[in-house]
């Protein structure tokens, strides 16, 4: 990140700046990974619903709209940081594709196919768990 802000001369008061600033940092680092565990294991949770209440179930399906919102907010911040230099890194790539995929899937999907045709989708949505990979890179 260092070598972006040196080589384009950001202006640490822009919101560009700002962002990158953000996204250097450990804290940032740390929090996108609490959320990906959260979400690997609320996963797991939900794809058992049918084990709970009606209402457990709708507190996971809610938990995974509230992860996706998360997910889609790290990916807006690191775009604005990194613009084009985002697709250097394949981690982030393979964030961009997975959140893609869960926000056609868990959004775009319902709004056009009935519930029985968006459970064909749910296979997709193991890709996610592909996030976590990232916290235990050497």
């Amino acid at each position: 990140l260092e070598g972006v802000a040196l080589a384009e001369k950001i202006d640490p008061k822009s919101i560009r700046g700002m962002a990158l600033a953000l996204v250097g940092t450990l804290p940032f680092f740390v929090l996108s990974h609490i959320f990906i565990f959260g979400n690997a294991i609320n996963m797991g949770f939900y794809a058992d619903r049918d084990n709970y209440s009606k209402e457990m179930g709708d507190f996971f399906g809610t938990l995974e709209t509230v992860f996706l919102v998360l997910f889609v907010a790290e990916l807006v911040i690191q775009a604005i940081a990194l613009r084009c230099y985002l697709f250097r890194s394949k981690w982030l790539v393979m964030d961009l594709v997975v959140v893609v995929v869960e926000v056609v899937t868990q959004w775009l999907v319902p709004l056009f196919f009935e519930e029985s045709s968006v459970q064909s989708f749910t296979v997709l949505r193991v890709l996610r768990v592909l996030r976590a990979g990232r916290a235990v890179r050497v």
